[in-house]
Parts: structure tokens; sequence; C-alpha cells
């Protein structure tokens, strides 16, 4: 494509379960953080932006420079309808970049692989600056960046959805550990691969955080809204308490000034940072809680010695029993018990079945709520991922990308994920028991396969319908 307009079309894709456009039915509502961050490159680097969410209305896609967002594998299959739509509507003459988590977890031979040649990593500055005629350093990093000028692109109805939901707040991106499974900005260490990238969490500048905060507040109030809930991006909320300080400071200053507008917040974090912000920095986990943090989500993940040796989870069992009783009865925080299990090779029966006596005694005591999640050994962008040995199984998702919905998290086991049938059949059954669970927060998913009759695939689309997870 023959780069001659300044002007880009964002698009936020449909979600996967949301129901299909001939319905007429809304989609997912959500904040799009992820591609508003992306749309505030492209104005800082003069290229007109204009956005629309899929999820509550498609795009005529009236430009042939297009960028999307994939906010999980399960978006590839329908990053690529995207793909084939503008190539009906531009034959070869179209850019579309494609940005998010996932992308980063996409090597070039994968992108060959999955995409046409018009479809590039838009992660990647190198391309923006060669595709839009700017010099690569002089691109601006998201952290220093206000979102206020992409916010006003936002459709003033469209906007007024976003802030009576829940949305998501971007305040940092990285994490120091590795957990194996894990396919989030993090540090990864595989030393028999030969592979090693060291990643620290990067924070976002409070003082243009706060500007934009107090923005949405402003919006929510001439809208006749009275609370709103965001979630926080950072993916170990307590990791570097002492920065997460004065952002809290200024928050609880915003909800003075913008009395009685309610701001709740919650977020992620593991155990072992806020066990240590517990006893070092408790003035910190105060003043959040103050500023309107209600809810805490503890990667949990196994509840095994065995299982947090295997996944390289950074802490002990006794810390995720700690975290969850400390934020209760030290905070009054709800806390959330994020239980990703059902790892090949990793787990038994008995492992499955402490995970759920962990969810259901934590939500007993400490009135947690669970959120199951199944084990995915190979996604973009982890462990399992970039290991050649499974490249094999790589090759399944590049004939069949619908495959790809099975690596949702909230999905069931499928023969793909876990090829041996006993233990396929003892994590369904165990997973299934803590979604179960009252005030359980996961609604499972059926995996779609290769040998179902159109009328199964119908089936499990319905089931699938609407069931989506935040």
């Amino acid at each position: 494509m023959k780069n001659t307009t300044k002007k880009i079309l964002l698009i936020q894709p449909r979600h996967n379960y949301a129901p299909h456009y001939s319905e007429n039915k809304i989609g997912h509502i959500y904040m799009p953080t992820s591609l508003l961050a992306a749309a505030s490159i492209f104005l800082a680097i003069g290229v007109e932006v204009e956005f629309i969410d899929e999820n509550i209305i498609q795009s005529d896609l009236n430009h042939n420079l297009v960028g999307i967002n994939l906010l999980g594998s399960p978006y590839i299959p329908i990053a690529l309808e995207i793909e084939k739509r503008l190539k009906l509507k531009y034959d070869n003459d179209f850019l579309l970049l494609i940005g998010g988590q996932i992308v980063s977890g996409l090597s070039q031979v994968d992108m060959y692989s999955l995409f046409s040649p018009q479809t590039i990593n838009g992660n990647s500055y190198k391309n923006l600056s060669k595709y839009f005629n700017v010099k690569e350093e002089t691109i601006p990093k998201v952290e220093n960046l206000s979102f206020q000028d992409v916010y006003n692109l936002i459709d003033e109805k469209i906007f007024k959805l976003y802030l009576e939901n829940e949305f998501g707040f971007y305040l940092s991106q990285g994490c120091k550990y590795s957990c194996s499974f894990c396919a989030a900005k993090r540090t990864i260490i595989l030393s028999d691969l030969g592979i090693k990238n060291r990643e620290v969490e990067v924070f976002r500048n409070i003082d243009l955080a706060l500007a934009d905060l107090e923005f949405l507040i402003k919006k929510a109030i001439n809208f006749g809204i009275k609370k709103i809930q965001i979630y926080l991006s950072n993916l170990d909320l307590f990791q570097n308490p002492q920065n997460l300080f004065p952002f809290a400071e200024g928050v609880v200053k915003l909800t003075k000034k913008y009395h009685p507008l309610k701001i709740k917040m919650r977020g992620l974090s593991t155990s072992r940072s806020f066990i240590k912000a517990h006893i070092r920095y408790p003035y910190v986990i105060k003043e959040m809680v103050k500023a309107g943090l209600f809810q805490i989500g503890f990667g949990i993940d196994g509840a095994t010695p065995k299982v947090y040796k295997e996944t390289r989870k950074p802490q002990t069992v006794k810390e995720s029993l700690d975290a969850v009783k400390i934020s209760r009865e030290s905070y009054n925080i709800t806390p959330e018990t994020l239980m990703v299990f059902g790892h090949n090779n990793k787990e038994d029966e008995k492992a499955l079945e402490l995970a759920v006596v962990f969810c259901k005694d934590m939500q007993e005591k400490y009135g947690a709520s669970p959120r199951p999640h199944v084990a995915k050994d190979i996604i973009p962008g982890n462990d399992g991922w970039f290991n050649p040995s499974n490249r094999n199984i790589l090759e399944q998702f590049y004939k069949n990308t619908f495959l790809f919905q099975n690596l949702d998290f909230t999905a069931v086991p499928s023969p793909i994920t876990h090829p041996n049938p006993e233990f396929r059949s003892l994590v369904t059954k165990y997973y299934k028991m803590v979604c179960d669970l009252p005030n359980s927060l996961t609604q499972y998913v059926l995996a779609e396969l290769p040998d179902m009759s159109e009328s199964e695939l119908k089936s499990v689309r319905l089931h699938n319908q609407g069931r989506y997870d935040i």
C-alpha cells in the first residue's frame, strides 16, 4: 500500500463471544484502553484518527489504513475476518496494523503464517517509522502521553456507555516475575532455550494519568453518572508501592473535589508483592482503599508447592493464604482468587482438588470471589509458544485459525490444549466445580473443535454467546 494518507481507522474488534452483527445486538461494552493508547501515539506523530468499536456498530471500512487491537488469542480469527473484509473492498491496496499483548508474542514467521503481507505488527516502532515516514526516535512513549484528545474522538453516546460500565485505566505495564503460563509483558527466562528478557514495571506519568482521570470524572458528571468503576492496568499492583502512592493521593483529592461522585477501583497483585507492601508500606494500601480500591485479584494459580515451582510462580502457598486473609481482615478489601490450574504434566487429581478446596475455603472464610481459568500451556508469548518442540502444534493453529478460541483461559480443556483424555476430563470436572461456586466470576465457555459438525459448532457458539470475562 502506498502511504498517501495521514489518516487511520482504529477498530476495536467485536468480542469473540458477542452475538453476530445480523442479530443487531450490542456486544461487550468495555473501553478499549490499549487501542486508545495506540491512538494517542498516532495523534502525536501527526496521523488523523477515526475510532469505531465494532461491539456497538460495524465499520464500513471507509479507510484502507486500519489498526486493531487483539485482546487475546481468540481475537486472531476476528482479525483475519477484518483482513478479509479489507481485501474484498481494496484488493491488496490496504494496510492493517495489529497490536496488543498477543502480537508481542508472535514472531515474524507467525505473522507471515497467519496474515497477508498487507498486515503488519503495529506494536513495532520500526514499522510505524517506516509506514508513517517519521524518525523512530521521535515517536513518543505512551506512558508520557495524555489520552484527552483521544477521548474527544469517541462518540458521546458510546462514551456514556463506557463510563456507565467498568472501564480499563492505564497506569503501568510490566511484571518482574516470569510465570511460565503467562503471556503478558513480563520477565522471560528460558535458559535452556537461550532466551532471557528482564522486564521492569514502567509507570505512566502520574500527573497525566490523574489529569486524564479528572477528564473522565467531568464527563461522567455531565452524563449524570454518579459512580465510575475502573480496572487498573497494572499486572502486579503493589510491586512498586512507592510509585503507586502519589496516584492514590491524587485520586483521594479528586474524590473530595467531585463529591458525591464515587470512584471504585480494582486490580491485580501477586501475593508476595501485596504482603511486602503490607509489611513495608501499609500506608500505600490504606491510601488506595481511601481512593476507592475495593477488590484485588490475587494470582493463586495452583496452590501447591509443586505447581508453583514448576510454573515459576513467585510465592508460597502460605503467602497465597496470607494475602487473601490480610486483604480482608486488615483493609476490608474483597479478595479475588484467580486460579489458573490444569497444567499438563504438572498436576494430578489431588492438586486439582486442592485448587477447588482453596477457592471454596477462601470464599467461606473471607468472602473471596473465585475466578477460575484453565491453564493453556501454549499461547502466543508464553514459554510453550517459544519452545521449538511445539512447532507441530502451532501448525495446527495456522491451518485452522478458529482453533485459537481453544486458547481462551475461560474455555474448557480440549484435545488441542490437553491431549491426555483422562487428565482433560479431570480438569474439566474441577474447573466447572469452581465456576459453579457462589459468586464465581468466571462463566466457562466451550471449545470449538475441527471435527465438529455445523450444528455442533452452532450449539457451542450459542452457549458461549455473551459470556464475557473481564
